[in-house]
């Protein structure tokens, strides 16, 4: 448990559920987020530029690049997501 759990047992952000979405910066700020209690997922969506480009093109980037790392984030972020809302 971090300092900041143990201050706020209840945990100000219990009731969030975070996906992180970038880098370094967000990395940070998504470990800020569990410290106030949120809930974490554990897949994490990269800044990829075949995702940049399938978005610009009006395509998922399953259907733009199925095999890319992009793809398989997404996918993985996916499943986790609906796996936690049931």
């Amino acid at each position: 448990m971090s300092k900041l759990q143990e201050n706020n047992n209840a945990g100000a952000l219990s009731h969030i559920r975070v996906v992180e979405l970038g880098d370094i910066p967000a990395s940070y700020a998504t470990r800020l987020l569990a410290d106030l209690g949120a809930d974490v997922a554990d897949s994490r969506i990269g800044n990829r530029v075949a995702l940049a480009t399938s978005l610009a093109e009006g395509l998922g980037i399953t259907e733009a690049a199925p095999s890319s790392r992009a793809a398989e984030e997404i996918v993985a972020a996916a499943e986790e997501i609906m796996r936690r809302a049931r």
